[in-house]
């Protein structure tokens, strides 16, 4: 049986060019580029985060002249302010008081989240199991987003609710806190906040 001779330097050098020229025009040819080949085409339902609206700066949202809390001023360096993410913590002038509000947003995202039905399983996912809540015992609440839940703990030093929303594919986390407050008026407050925090975000978190 006779054996195959080797190619040579520039039969192997051709014999490549030609590849990739063949490969090129192919790309070309079903439009658009090498790239086209090369990535997944995007349908219209997959969602890009920086598409998302802009979320507000909560310490703009909270103004003293239209707050739930007007006697509480935003702490400057509180601030985070980012496309997917907002908070801001607001506290009494007078330190004695003690009351004391903090504000986050996020739209929780995930690399591997392609799909706006994707989008929301995570984002109720992160509302079932919250990163650090998992010693507060919630109860629903009615009314507020798609879905609310509230906690309230009481300790020597500071009475406190921390009240949770899920709107569309926005999570909404309130902390408030105040001496002396019963378990009806810190839940109301929280829910204020919440009512009021909702007509400032992008409807169900787009």
């Amino acid at each position: 049986m006779r054996r195959a001779t080797p190619l040579s330097l520039w039969e192997s050098v051709w014999l490549v060019l030609t590849v990739i020229l063949t490969a090129n025009a192919i790309m070309f040819f079903y439009g658009g580029g090498p790239s086209q080949l090369l990535t997944r085409p995007v349908s219209p339902s997959e969602i890009v985060p920086s598409a998302r609206t802009p979320l507000p700066d909560l310490c703009n949202v909270f103004r003293a002249d239209n707050s739930p809390t007007p006697g509480l001023q935003p702490a400057p360096d509180s601030r985070t302010l980012d496309r997917n993410e907002a908070r801001c913590s607001f506290s009494a002038p007078d330190d004695q008081e003690r009351e004391q509000l903090r504000v986050w947003v996020q739209r929780p995202w995930d690399s591997s989240v392609h799909t706006d039905k994707d989008w929301a399983r995570y984002a109720r996912e992160q509302f079932t199991d919250p990163l650090g809540r998992d010693r507060l015992t919630f109860n629903p609440i009615q009314q507020l987003g798609d879905e609310a839940k509230v906690a309230v703990t009481k300790d020597d030093l500071q009475n406190e609710a921390t009240l949770l929303v899920r709107d569309g594919l926005l999570i909404i986390d309130i902390t408030y806190a105040a001496p002396g407050k019963d378990d009806a008026q810190l839940r109301a407050t929280s829910e204020r906040v919440a009512t009021h925090l909702l007509r400032a975000l992008p409807p169900d978190g787009r």
